[in-house]
């Protein structure tokens, strides 16, 4: 999928995010309706100019596990409980950090690749092993 524009909305209740789309809508109603496309929302988190804290990170984990439901992730001889922060390889115990815990969250689970995964997974391959996830990913 291309993205052709895009706007920034700087209020995030539902009433003035509908606002802003409509008005956008009207605005571009010659583009929207000569082209076959379709219409994203996408809530995105700024980045802060200080580095996220620990507790930054158990919060974004906790707002993830609870808008998907789910909380755990197995496969092979892998087990993450990302609620109860215990993960295991086979019956080694794994210390893995709060950035690596969300990290870890969304490639497993949410099957979604970003910007700060390589460095996260380079780290803990360092802590964990050259062959930490391999074949899983």
């Amino acid at each position: 999928m291309e993205i052709l524009d895009y706007i920034d909305i700087a209020v995030s209740e539902p009433e003035g995010v509908a606002a802003a789309v409509v008005a956008y809508m009207a605005e571009r109603k010659d583009m929207v309706k000569s082209l076959d496309v379709k219409i994203r929302i996408a809530i995105c988190k700024t980045p802060q100019t200080v580095r996220a804290g620990k507790n930054n990170r158990v919060e974004t984990l906790n707002q993830f596990i609870s808008a998907s439901g789910v909380s755990t992730w197995k496969s092979g001889e892998y087990k993450f409980d990302f609620s109860r922060n215990i993960y295991l390889r086979g019956k080694q115990e794994l210390h893995i950090t709060a950035g690596e815990s969300v990290a870890l969250y969304q490639k497993l689970v949410r099957k979604q690749d970003t910007a700060g995964w390589p460095a996260f997974y380079s780290n803990m391959k360092r802590k964990i092993g050259e062959n930490f996830l391999k074949g899983e990913l």
